[in-house]
Formats: structure tokens, C-alpha cells, sequence
């Protein structure tokens, strides 16, 4: 059944990209991500949680061990040593 899931992902991603819809990118991304299990997090155009593979077909960099505090706005914040495997997108 994941499997299936990432074949219409993967389908659809190279649908619109066929079609040239860069306007509506955003967009489609951040559904994308969150129909694959991951955390959008809107104000950085960011995808936590899926995979290398999905990151690629969607054209990000994907980083896979970003830290748990990379957005915090605390400087001297106390963070948990943890990997958070993000997908990352250029604006």
C-alpha cells in the first residue's frame, strides 16, 4: 500500500512538472509532504519526516540530520542532541 502511495506522489510530482506549473509548486509540495507523513513547516519551506528519494523528485536538499532547535529563536536554548531528517526548498 506505500508502495502505491509513493508511485502516485512520484506520478504526480512529474505531472506537474511536465505541465510547468511552477506558480502552484508551493503548494503541491507542501500537500505532498503531508500526504507522505511529513511536518510542513510553512514560514522556512521545509518537509520533516519522508524520505531522500521523495526530497529528490521534489527537487529539494535534503538534510538528513538537521538539528531538533535549528529554528528556535532562543541562542543559549538547551536542545536535545537528535537528528530531525528534513527536505528543504528554495522560495
Amino acid at each position: 500500500m506505500e508502495k502505491n502511495k509513493l508511485i502516485i506522489l512520484v506520478l504526480l510530482v512529474l505531472i506537474i512538472t511536465l505541465i510547468g506549473c511552477t506558480s502552484t509548486k508551493p503548494n503541491v509540495t507542501k500537500e505532498i509532504c503531508e500526504s507522505s507523513s511529513g511536518n510542513w513547516i510553512e514560514e522556512y519551506n521545509e518537509c520533516e519526516f519522508i524520505s531522500k528519494e521523495l526530497c529528490s523528485e521534489l527537487e529539494g536538499t535534503y538534510n538528513e540530520c538537521g538539528s531538533a532547535c535549528r529554528h528556535s529563536e532562543e541562542p543559549n536554548a538547551i536542545c536535545t542532541m537528535q537528528c530531525v531528517p528534513f527536505c528543504e526548498f528554495n522560495s
